[in-house]
Order: structure tokens, then C-alpha cells, then sequence
């Protein structure tokens, strides 16, 4: 009994070891959450206790005090497709849409999905093209119109978006 127990521990030490060795090396796990990949840090929010919705962000920030005017996040949609989303502030106009653009080149509409009291979230699906220009790109601007009629522009950097597909795996 007294070398079970002391075999059963040497193995959980062992174990341990090897366990705390492979994920201090392991360069190819997933992302952790809070991570920074360029201008994009990988977020998770907890949906219930075992479930959790992860995806890369980038706070927009504007002005001479760069104030957070808006967020954009890129995640995997439950068909497998990756949705580019917008949480914008409240009080744009919606008829003028969301639109944006990647190394000024062609715009993409962003679908107003809802408005909730943090604001209101756009999106889009992108197509491979679109995610080959995100992974090539080195700017990305989005426009809306202010209820005054001002377009507003935000611009936006892809720094790391390549980076944190890859350590996601996300899109192939």
C-alpha cells in the first residue's frame, strides 16, 4: 500500500510535469483569452457556465482624446462562415447603412442586425476573397452616417488579423 501510494504520486508529479511542460512549448494550442495579436486581442465571453463566444477585436477609437466610438469583431458563425461585426453607438443613421472598406478598395455593407442599449451591432459574412483581402490588407475603415447626416469614418488597422486567424484556425 505505502508504494501504491507513493507510485501514484510519483506519476501525478510526472504527469504534471510533462502536462505544464507541453502547454508552456505548445506554440500551436488556442489562443487564450485577452490575447494580443497586433491592433486585434482574442475575447471570449461566457454564454452559460460550459459555453463560451470567442472572437478577435478591435476597439475603434476617434478624436483627439481617442475615445472609444466603436468595436469590430470577427468570429465564426455557426455555418462555418466568418462574420465581420461592428458594435457602432447609438444614434447613427440607419437608412445610410454601414459600410466598410480595406485598404480602400471595394466597400462592403454591414446588415444592421440590432440595437441594443451599448449600441447597435452591424455584420457581415465574409467571402473568401474578403477574408484573403483582410489577411492582406493594412487598413481597414468604416463609415456610417451621424442622425445629422455626417458621414463618420473610423479607421481601423489589420495588423495581427492574420495572426489571430491562424492561432484560431478559423478560417481553414
Amino acid at each position: 500500500m505505502f508504494a501504491s501510494k507513493h507510485t501514484r504520486a510519483a506519476v501525478l508529479v510526472a504527469a504534471a510535469c510533462c502536462t505544464l511542460a507541453g502547454s508552456a512549448s505548445a506554440q500551436d494550442g488556442p489562443p487564450r483569452a485577452g490575447q494580443v495579436f497586433g491592433d486585434w486581442r482574442f475575447d471570449c465571453t461566457a454564454i452559460t457556465e460550459a459555453q463560451s463566444r470567442c472572437q478577435l477585436t478591435q476597439t475603434m477609437l476617434a478624436g483627439e482624446l481617442r475615445q472609444a466610438v466603436a468595436r469590430l469583431g470577427l468570429a465564426p458563425d455557426a455555418d462555418g462562415g466568418m462574420v465581420l461585426s461592428a458594435l457602432l453607438p447609438l444614434g447613427f443613421s440607419i437608412p445610410a447603412g454601414v459600410r466598410v472598406a480595406i485598404d480602400e478598395g471595394e466597400t462592403i455593407p454591414l446588415d444592421l442586425v440590432r440595437c441594443v442599449t451599448a449600441g447597435c451591432i452591424a455584420g457581415h459574412t465574409l467571402s473568401a476573397d474578403e477574408i484573403t483581402a483582410l489577411r492582406l490588407g493594412v487598413l481597414l475603415a468604416i463609415s456610417f452616417d451621424s442622425a445629422a447626416g455626417r458621414t463618420i469614418t473610423l479607421a481601423g488597422s489589420l495588423d495581427g488579423i492574420s495572426a489571430g486567424l491562424d492561432a484560431t484556425g478559423w478560417d481553414g
